[in-house]
């Protein structure tokens, strides 16, 4: 089993080599890294040479920025049977890639496995709220049975549902991966989630701060991007429920701490108002992108 590595960078260096670091250590070698570089300098070029005599990498340099647009970049060169994408801030355990080969290769039925992020240092969970058992993902559950980092799809899939919607996924907006995930299940791809699969991935720092604040407006606004795309232009109505519960918990949260914590309570605001602009605000492109 062959893995493609799509690392999209931007503004990294030191955590880009941990993860290089963390590549070198892996048993398992049968994998290519495609660094999909959007910076302006050329220092990630620079570390991809430093240790290409110990890996398999891919050098993309981009002219502009956008996550989707990156990932697409390095999916349109991979060459593995499995697809991930890692953060350029995490880092890899030791046995990930024999863990998922191991996995894969014993339920030749699945498409899509999806794992957990956790803290290095304190093992604790990080990115998501994830679910304590595994199981299938599905619209109800993909919001605690995934993220981008830590899922693994098989090259099919991609081929079939096209890639990343570039309408989604930072700078503007998150969730991307959600709706990679989505169009998977509802093209029926089999997508399954353990707990057991684990990436480490460090905790935001700063949530509370001003960067924190505009971070969850933007991961607001890509999670009803998505909702706006499945209920209002994909039909996908069964996830009524589900947009329903992502309103009414940060609404909850901001009144509850609006006379104890109005730091906390402004939070969960941000998280609300982009929630409701990314619904209200998604749109069909003109020009149907790959994906869409």
């Amino acid at each position: 089993m062959t893995f493609s590595l799509i690392l999209a960078t931007i503004g990294r260096y030191d955590e880009v080599r941990r993860f290089l670091e963390s590549l070198a250590a892996q048993p398992h070698r049968d994998f290519e890294l495609i660094v999909a570089d959007q910076n302006e300098s050329n220092e990630v070029e620079l570390l991809c040479q430093e240790y290409s005599s110990t890996m398999d990498i891919k050098y993309l340099h981009l002219d502009r920025a956008g996550l989707s647009f990156a990932r697409n970049a390095g999916l349109r060169v991979a060459q593995g049977d499995v697809v991930a994408f890692p953060d350029d801030d995490c880092e890899y355990p030791p046995s990930l890639l024999d863990d998922v080969r191991e996995w894969l290769d014993g339920h030749p039925q699945a498409d899509l496995l999806a794992g957990t992020t956790r803290d290095r240092a304190t093992a604790r969970i990080t990115v998501a709220r994830y679910d304590a058992e595994a199981g299938p993902i599905n619209c109800n559950n993909v919001w605690r049975r995934q993220t981008s980092c830590s899922i693994f799809v098989r090259r099919k899939v991609f081929d079939s549902v096209g890639l990343f919607d570039e309408r989604l996924g930072l700078p503007d907006g998150a969730a991307e991966d959600a709706d990679i995930v989505l169009r998977a299940v509802e093209a029926g791809y089999r997508t399954w989630y353990s707990p057991d699969i684990i990436v480490y991935h460090p905790r935001p720092l700063g949530q509370l701060g001003p960067s924190g604040l505009a971070r969850a407006y933007r991961y607001g606004f890509g999670i009803g991007a998505v909702f706006g795309k499945h209920i209002v232009a994909r039909r996908n109505f069964r996830m009524i429920p589900q947009l329903l519960a992502h309103l009414l918990r940060p609404l909850g949260g901001c009144l509850l701490y609006s006379l104890v914590d109005p730091t906390r309570s402004r939070y969960y605001l941000r998280c609300l108002a982009g929630r409701i602009s990314g619904f209200v605000r998604y749109r069909a492109s003109p020009r149907r992108l790959e994906g869409s």
